[in-house]
């Protein structure tokens, strides 16, 4: 949602791997979480433990701390999202060569958290209590229904991520953030996509499944990378047509073409009277060699 500037910081491609690492093996062992929080004193408190109200919850605080301005700084800007690389490329902030660097490490660092996992999850079964199987993600919906329902999810979060900053405190935005993100994951319920919003995911699963190009997986991968590539260019046009550019950066441009009329008159200025008073001294050399 930002005019071209090309001044969006991008992580270096090592930084990139490493926290997609992260971000996929904390998303990928919420099953995990969950199950741990059955053993807390639920009964002190009259709550009884509910296994989905759970998860969601962990998915909640997982995507607050992962949205923090403190993560990105540790992470180095890190975007975690290929989706997220092609939609700032989109709306100018982010080049050509930096979107596809990024999107590479990001998708790489998803598989290896997704190879970790699966060898840490076979050699130690003990230390990840309620670990469901490691499986190539397929969409419960039609192709066509999956890509819309990834396209919607994405787009909406998308857009969302955008305008928050505008609407809301600061210090409460990344909350806000994923909580808007578990709302659209409760709406979707697993009905068509599971709205993973982030194609490195699928595309990792089936890779550490060990088979990511026979007819069936393409079939399975193909619907969250056309739902990412919808919500792109749903972005872009409310970025470009729908919101625009902020008035600052509008006025800011604006007084950058007037100063840059000025100047420009300046010099022409300066070089009419450079050459008038070439002229001057030209005609006075004539008339003394006269």
């Amino acid at each position: 949602m930002s005019p071209k500037n090309r001044t969006v910081r991008v992580a270096p491609f090592a930084a990139e791997v490493a926290s997609s690492f992260v971000v996929c093996a904390a998303l990928a062992l919420l099953d995990v979480q969950a199950e741990l929080l059955r053993f807390l004193p639920w009964d002190i408190f009259g709550v009884v433990y509910d296994p989905q109200l759970a998860f969601l919850t962990v998915l909640f605080i997982n995507l607050a701390v992962l949205f923090a301005p403190t993560y990105e700084g540790l992470s180095g800007g890190a975007y975690n999202n290929p989706s997220v690389y092609f939609v700032r490329y989109a709306v100018g902030d982010v080049g050509a060569v930096a979107t596809i660097r990024g999107a590479v490490a990001s998708t790489l660092g998803h598989v290896l958290a997704f190879a970790a996992l699966a060898r840490a999850v076979t050699v130690y079964p003990g230390y990840f209590p309620g670990k469901t199987p490691i499986v190539p993600v397929v969409p419960a919906g039609t192709m066509r229904q999956a890509a819309l329902a990834e396209a919607a999810v994405s787009a909406s979060n998308f857009i969302f991520a955008g305008l928050a900053p505008t609407m809301f405190p600061a210090a409460i935005v990344p909350a806000i953030g994923s909580a808007f993100y578990v709302g659209t994951a409760i709406v979707e319920g697993c009905k068509y996509s599971c709205g993973y919003m982030n194609p490195a995911t699928v595309i990792a699963s089936h890779v550490v499944a060990g088979d990511f190009t026979s007819p069936e997986a393409v079939r399975a991968m193909a619907p969250y990378a056309l739902g990412s590539a919808l919500a792109v260019i749903v972005v872009w046009f409310v970025s470009k047509f729908v919101v625009g550019e902020p008035k600052s950066a509008k006025k800011a441009k604006a007084q950058g073409k007037a100063a840059a009329r000025a100047v420009s008159a300046a010099r022409d200025r300066a070089a009419k009277v450079t050459n008038v008073k070439a002229k001057k001294i030209a005609k006075k050399k004539t008339q003394k060699v006269a």
